[in-house]
């Protein structure tokens, strides 16, 4: 390799995410969390192989171009070993390690929608009032005599003191039973796919409710994208969302 070729690759990689990666928490700007397990979701009789779905996001993401010199930090914090011995153990030790970066804002990548739960529990331990909004096939909120990644927000409903509301985004009635989609109206509020197509008012709808106590977190689950995009998930759909249609969600958000 030439010496031009070689400070030429060097300047590039400069230039990529992964040269703002950090492993020192007080020098951060922003934390990315890894939940890389999908015991939860076998727990559900998906399919195995979504616990190598974080580090392939962050490996893509750490090749991209930056534009803003924001250091960032990345954290595992679940335990696929201890999932497999002690389920619920393994959620309280995973929601115990969260709080300590909600202070930077945390983006959680979870290997199963199971890491949601844990990650709520830790929000739950600051927040007054806390809001979801969950773009997804599916409710996910199964009843069940065993927790998964198919029972989370049922899950912390009936265990939470705080006020709590969760708005489902794209749910596709044919993929959720009656007892899934029961939960009491204060607590949840269901959009279907067909009318988050047709009805450009739901987001403005749901911040018109929101008020300065609310937390509020934006969880995607990626089986709410069409098969086109997404194939290598536990419930494939034939009938998601656009990319452009999430890109504008997540915008709005921010």
């Amino acid at each position: 390799m030439s010496e031009d070729i070689y400070l030429a690759s060097q300047s590039r990689k400069s230039q990529k995410v992964s040269a703002l990666l950090t492993k020192d928490f007080n020098e951060a700007d922003k934390v990315i969390l890894k939940s890389s397990s999908d015991v939860g979701v076998m727990r559900n009789l998906g399919r195995n192989g979504s616990l190598h779905g974080p580090q392939a996001i962050i490996h893509q993401f750490s090749q991209m171009a930056f534009h803003q010199n924001k250091k960032i930090l990345i954290q595992e914090v679940s335990d696929q070993r201890l999932e497999l011995t002690d389920f619920d153990l393994a959620q309280t030790r995973e929601s115990q390690l969260i709080q300590k970066y909600l202070a930077k804002e945390p983006i959680q990548i979870g290997g199963g929608h199971d890491h949601a739960y844990c990650l709520l529990k830790a929000i739950e331990t600051q927040a007054k009032e806390i809001v979801v909004i969950n773009i997804d096939a599916h409710c996910d909120t199964r009843e069940s005599s065993h927790v998964h990644s198919g029972t989370p927000f049922r899950q912390f409903a009936q265990q939470t003191k705080k006020p709590f509301h969760i708005y489902q985004y794209g749910i596709h009635l044919f993929a959720n039973s009656q007892s899934t989609m029961n939960m009491p109206k204060e607590q949840m509020s269901v959009f279907t796919y067909d009318e988050v197509q047709v009805n450009n008012k739901i987001l403005p709808d749901i911040e018109s409710k929101l008020t300065q106590e609310s937390f509020v977190f934006l969880s995607l689950d990626c089986d709410a994208l069409d098969s086109s995009l997404m194939e290598g998930v536990s419930a494939v759909n034939h009938q998601g969302l656009s990319l452009s249609h999430i890109e504008s969600i997540f915008q709005w958000y921010k």
